[in-house]
Formats: C-alpha cells, structure tokens, sequence
C-alpha cells in the first residue's frame, strides 16, 4: 500500500496511526477478522479455507488471533452460529 503512495511502510504505518490512534497492523488484523467472522457463518468454507481467504496462511496463528477478538474459536463460532445473526436481510425477511 505504500508503494502506491510512493512512501515507506513505516511513514505510511505512522501517518496511519497518527491520523487514526490505531496501529495499521492491527486495523488489517481487524479487517481480516472481521471477514473471517462473515466467511464462517454465511458459507461453508472449513476453517482452514477461510484462513486462506483473509490472506494468513498459518491455521494456527489465525485461530490464535480469532480467539482473541472473539473469545471462542473459529470452530466454536462456526458451531453456534446461524447464518441469520449475521444478515439483517435475511432475519426481516423471515419475520415477513
């Protein structure tokens, strides 16, 4: 991303902070949890695949990471929760 802006990674991870009082690496974190969250509840993706398609590569580190946002792992999320939850659409439409 900085490349596109023609800066370094570092002046571009201090401007970020500077302008937002998070760190960029945690906000991307956020970001890929935050997909991951989606990913497990409204497809049927296993957990290893939805690693892959928030862009980590390791199982682990990424049930690590989601436990911590979430407090349970991604299995157990995966487990307990309904497509619904997550869709406002589709929750009205069944209350039509």
């Amino acid at each position: 991303m900085a490349t596109l802006f023609d800066i370094s990674p570092n002046y571009l991870s201090s401007l970020f902070h500077k302008e937002t009082g998070n760190r960029f690496v945690e906000y991307v974190a956020e970001l890929r949890m935050k997909e991951a969250q989606r990913l497990l509840v409204a497809t049927d993706l296993s957990v290893h695949e939805v690693t892959r398609k928030v862009g980590l590569y390791s199982t682990s580190h990424f049930s690590k990471l989601f436990t911590k946002y979430y407090g349970v792992s991604p299995q157990e999320y995966k487990k307990t929760r309904s497509p619904m939850e997550n869709n406002p659409l589709l929750s009205l439409k069944s209350r039509q």
